[in-house]
C-alpha cells in the first residue's frame, strides 16, 4: 500500500501499519508526507483513500490517513513504524481522556 500512496503526484512518502481497533481488531492507518505544493485537507484525504482503493482490493484502503511532516527514521535512515505508533497511540489515547 505505502507504494501505491507513493505513486500519487501528492506524496513524497507514506508509511502504512495496523493500528488497534475495537470493532475490526485491527485497522489499517497511512501516514502520509506530501510533496511541496499539495496542503493537507479533508478532500486531500479522501481522494487518497480511493486512490487506493482503485488500485487495491477495496477492504484494503486506510480507514485512518493522517498527515505528517516527517516519518521517523533511525541512524542510518530505515523507517521506524514502531516510533509513529507509539506517537499516535499515546495522542489518541490523551484524546479519549479529554472527551
Amino acid at each position: 500500500m505505502e507504494t501505491v500512496l507513493s505513486s500519487h503526484p501528492a506524496v513524497r512518502e507514506a508509511v502504512v501499519f495496523g493500528l488497534p481497533d475495537a470493532t475490526r481488531r485491527e485497522t489499517v492507518a497511512a501516514f502520509v508526507v506530501l510533496n511541496q505544493g499539495f496542503e493537507e485537507s479533508g478532500g486531500l484525504r479522501r481522494e487518497l483513500q480511493d486512490y487506493v482503493k482503485s488500485r487495491l482490493a477495496p477492504y484494503k484502503y486506510p480507514r485512518r490517513l493522517d498527515f505528517i511532516d516527517t516519518i521517523p527514521r533511525d541512524s542510518v535512515g530505515k523507517v521506524q513504524p514502531r516510533i509513529l505508533k507509539e506517537l499516535v497511540l499515546a495522542t489518541d489515547s490523551e484524546k479519549s481522556k479529554d472527551t
